[in-house]
């Protein structure tokens, strides 16, 4: 009897979890860098971007994390601190680009961010900011110089960022263009 129960018990229990399988077929992977359009984004970057030149011909990307606070021990924050950066790039000349940014915080203001633009694996940028006290926004720019041998690079921005509520890192595709000589 016992051996009878033990096997309707893992027969149920192998029926419940095979049908559960899930082949990836199913589902369409999405893509690892998407642009949006300049409509899409929040009415302040939209200003920023509008005020460095920028036009809805432009491509945008934009990256969003979720902190939560220093003492939450695990249980269910009432408050979690939203970060979002959105960029942009644009051809200045032949060697030389221009980068724009904004980056925001919901609920915990900024008290340091650091900047990095990769112009594809050969060149860096890096721009140190302190904002102001109880900055809950910074929006900025860089330029990279490229002079080596003409061809496509790729831009991606990191932030290294510290607020109120701690330290964190995001990073987002910035676009590309052809530079160089």
């Amino acid at each position: 009897m016992k051996k009878c129960v033990l096997f309707v018990t893992l027969s149920l229990g192998l029926l419940f979890v095979g049908s559960t399988v899930v082949s990836a077929e199913e589902f369409a992977p999405l893509p690892s860098v998407q642009s949006v359009d300049l409509g899409s984004l929040s009415d302040e970057a939209i200003e920023h971007f509008e005020s460095e030149g920028f036009s809805e011909n432009d491509e945008y990307y934009t990256e969003t994390i979720v902190q939560t606070p220093p003492k939450s021990n695990g249980v269910q924050a009432r408050a979690v601190n939203v970060i979002t950066l959105t960029a942009g790039t644009k051809k200045v000349d032949n060697t030389t680009g221009y980068t724009s940014y904004i980056i925001t915080a919901t609920q915990a203001p900024f008290t340091k961010i650091n900047m990095k633009l990769n112009v594809g694996s050969v060149k860096s940028f890096t721009s140190n900011i302190t904002p102001y006290k109880g900055t809950y926004g910074y929006s900025g720019g860089i330029y990279s110089f490229y002079s080596g041998k003409r061809g496509y690079q790729g831009y991606r921005l990191q932030a290294q960022y510290t607020t109120t509520w701690g330290s964190g890192s995001t990073s987002c595709s910035a676009g590309g263009m052809t530079i160089g000589k």
